[in-house]
């Protein structure tokens, strides 16, 4: 999962191993709430800020957790 700066930036990671669709943003646009994990395994639902930093984990080893579009964070 990337981000770009604009007008033609360069993409930033901010998320590796994310199983990203879907993706919700937070109400105020500054967190994203995601999945990680793999298909069928052990999986996270974490949230990050939209620079990449302050990642923290909500729920750990959870299988087929739910990320939805409505989360207001």
């Amino acid at each position: 999962m990337a981000t770009f700066g604009v007008p033609g930036g360069t993409p930033r990671t901010l998320v590796s191993n994310a199983i990203v669709n879907p993706v919700a943003v937070s109400a105020d646009g500054q967190r994203l709430l995601y999945s990680t994990g793999t298909e069928g395994g052990p999986q996270s639902i974490k949230t990050t800020g939209l620079n990449g930093k302050g990642t923290r984990t909500l729920v750990s080893r959870a299988t087929n957790p739910s990320v939805t579009a409505g989360w207001n964070g």
